[in-house]
């Protein structure tokens, strides 16, 4: 595995503009630094040879390397779940369609601190089936559907009932949508449930529970769920039978308004990262490493395939365990572009013992000063869409053809197919 790797804070820059490069390299041992003007960068075909101009610049040198690490994985963060502090009795329901039940463990909304196991967590297990966990330092209690194996691409919604009170906790799951709307039996555990088992935790998150945070103080998703959520609402309290059937129908009755915590609302704000609560406690938050959000929920019926038509069909996210944003790595060298760096297509080069990576960028033209009577327009949103996509590589690998022959064969997409 490469373990020099690196990005830019910017694609494109002009002259007097920042440009930061953000560097994972072999901890303990310096990394060369060398600024390239980018000529010709097909590789492997025939077509043209491989060519790049060093150029001159101060930020050209050695540097100390530092492994910074990728934390991927998408979910929601609750800024301030203090409300729920000290809460002795709750109940929760919120639906969920799991894409891969049987992977690893995959939390769905809790606070649980993956580090110090405490706190509660609702989660599917790496067997496929649905569980409940509050722990504390001392003590950790497990509640388990073990009849219910949760199968990929299913809608199900689950309601847990949980009472420091009484020492209880009540889990059910059900099905939904054409695959039926049994219920399955509820399953309780009784006792020990202790308050501390509550108190004291980490935020409040969606799709994943808390790991940490990292240099940035930006938190760490573990456990990370892949499928989508939707509907999530906590009420404060044991809910009768018939107050958890309004609830689980959709319903937000009247006469709980009172003991309504939080009630999110994904439908709102899907264009941004805001995750809004409807309840007056306003337990907002945001989305961490882009979960797609205008995905079809539970109760899509086909009527429109615009969300911007009718929000209502698409309340739903989907997670994903590999979803990445931002590396978030901290900066090693920052480059001011002199007046004197004309534009192009530039990289810089690095290299630490027997790796190398180029971190390439574009300088432009300054605005409404071109330089040349012939123009050159740098696709960038095709190259961001493009440039993780694995597809052209997965298929040579599985076909066992080796990068050379690839690239030497007219009929593929390459350099010089064409």
């Amino acid at each position: 595995m490469k373990q020099l790797l690196g990005y830019t804070n910017k694609l494109t820059v002009r002259q007097q503009d920042e440009i930061t490069f953000n560097i994972s390299a072999k901890p303990d041992k310096v990394f060369d630094a060398q600024l390239v003007k980018l000529i010709n960068g097909d590789m492997f075909s025939g077509a043209a040879a491989y060519k790049e101009t060093e150029i001159a610049a101060s930020i050209n040198g050695s540097y100390p390397g530092r492994h910074q690490p990728i934390y991927q994985g998408s979910c929601i963060i609750i800024d301030d779940a203090s409300y729920m502090d000290r809460l002795d009795e709750f109940t929760l329901v919120i639906d969920f369609m799991p894409t891969t039940p049987v992977f690893a463990e995959q939390h769905l909304i809790g606070r649980w601190d993956d580090k110090n196991k405490i706190g509660w967590a609702l989660y599917v297990t790496s067997e496929g089936l649905l569980a409940f966990s509050v722990s504390d330092k001392d003590n950790t209690t497990v509640l388990c559907l073990p009849e219910c194996m949760l199968n990929a691409n299913h809608w199900y919604q689950v309601s847990v009932s949980i009472s420091t009170i009484e020492n209880s906790i009540f889990l059910q799951c059900n099905p939904l949508g054409s695959y039926g709307a049994y219920s399955s039996p509820d399953s309780s555990v009784i006792g020990p449930i202790k308050q501390s088992q509550l108190d004291s935790l980490p935020p409040l998150m969606l799709g994943a529970s808390f790991g940490g945070y990292d240099k940035k103080s930006r938190i760490i998703p573990s456990g990370c769920f892949n499928g989508r959520l939707e509907a999530p609402v906590i009420y404060q309290g044991m809910l009768t039978e018939n107050e958890l059937s309004l609830v689980r129908a959709g319903c937000r009755p009247q006469v709980l308004a009172g003991k309504l915590i939080a009630d999110w609302d994904f439908s709102i704000g899907i264009d941004t990262r805001r995750i809004t609560d409807k309840s007056s406690n306003k337990l907002h938050g945001y989305t961490h490493n882009m979960p797609l959000r205008a995905v079809k929920g539970k109760s899509w019926n086909g009527k429109t395939l615009d969300w911007t038509c009718d929000p209502s069909q698409y309340t739903a996210i989907h997670f994903h365990s590999d979803d990445l944003y931002d590396c978030g790595w901290l900066a090693d060298i920052t480059y001011q572009i002199p007046d004197n760096l004309i534009s192009g297509i530039y990289a810089l080069r690095l290299r630490q013992a027997d790796e190398e990576e180029y971190l390439p960028f574009f300088v432009a033209a300054p605005k409404n000063k071109p330089q040349s009577d012939l123009a050159f327009i740098v696709p960038t949103y095709t190259y961001m869409a493009y440039g993780n996509n694995h597809m052209i590589e997965d298929g040579r690998r599985a076909s066992g053809v080796s990068k050379e022959e690839q690239y030497r064969t007219p009929s593929v997409m390459g350099p010089g197919a064409y």
